[in-house]
């Protein structure tokens, strides 16, 4: 199956989702999908649950956001640092409130994604006019996405650590109008995503090409999920969700 027809199928996919956040008080015996290794999901990010629920995977989600805890592109550029330091943020504050409730076996996983040009790291856009500036400076170049996942199972729970992974993938944005710009933000769809876009949103279609792990873009890079479990720990319900998260070559969307 070519990558683009799997990418297209994906995104369909994504739209229809309805999966549901779970409060801190659900029981972890209610996952959402099925697979043979449990997982929490520590954000509230629609786009990484389903993501998750189109893999076949059992999980629920919590919100792991560390509010005040959290840092922006403002206080740390570096897109690693940064998105490492969140990731690891979101993934304690899940393990903290459910100290003696997870699931022995239950593995615990948060992400953080920025987008970084020259340099510089760019989160999600705070207003309107941050939106417009941010997809004015992307447009006709390429940049990166940097997406830093945090993991912790039962050994590594049982020790206070967690270990972690960075996915990076370029992306090469088109020569989009300002109209189109405008149109866009109009949605109020940037607002939600880092870099001020999505490369799976339709209407915009803001990538000419994805080099590397097109998921990792979408926000959450199944490659390295499967890359920090114990070997056979995790086969992926639907296979050629993870083949498109890891194929790792040109994939041209346009």
């Amino acid at each position: 199956m070519r990558v683009e027809t799997i990418i297209n199928r994906i995104v369909a996919a994504m739209s229809d989702s309805d999966t549901a956040i779970a409060s801190p008080n659900s029981e972890f015996g209610e996952e959402t999908r099925g697979g043979n290794v449990r997982f929490i999901l520590a954000s509230g990010s629609k786009r990484r649950r389903d993501i998750m629920a189109l893999a076949g995977l059992t999980f629920v989600v919590q919100d792991g956001s560390g509010g005040d805890s959290e840092i922006t592109s403002d206080i740390e550029p570096d897109a690693y640092k940064l998105t490492r330091q969140n990731a690891e943020t979101k993934l304690h504050a899940v393990v903290a409130a459910n100290r003696n409730r997870v699931p022995w076996d239950a593995v615990v996983i948060a992400a953080d994604t920025v987008v970084a040009l020259d340099g510089d790291a760019l989160g999600k856009p705070g207003d309107r006019d941050e939106a417009v500036d941010m997809l004015r400076k992307l447009r006709g170049r390429q940049h990166q996405v940097v997406t830093t996942v945090a993991m912790t199972c039962a050994p590594h729970r049982q020790r206070g650590e967690m270990i972690s992974h960075n996915v990076v993938t370029k992306v090469n944005m088109r020569e989009y109008y300002d109209s189109e710009i405008r149109h866009y933000v109009a949605t109020g769809l940037p607002y939600d995503r880092a870099g001020a876009y999505g490369v799976q949103d339709g209407d915009f279609d803001p990538a000419e090409a994805v080099i590397g792990c097109y998921l990792n873009v979408v926000g959450l890079p199944l490659c390295a999920v499967r890359a920090m479990l114990p070997p056979g720990a995790c086969s992926f319900a639907n296979a050629h969700i993870y083949a498109t998260c890891a194929a790792h070559e040109e994939m041209v969307t346009g």
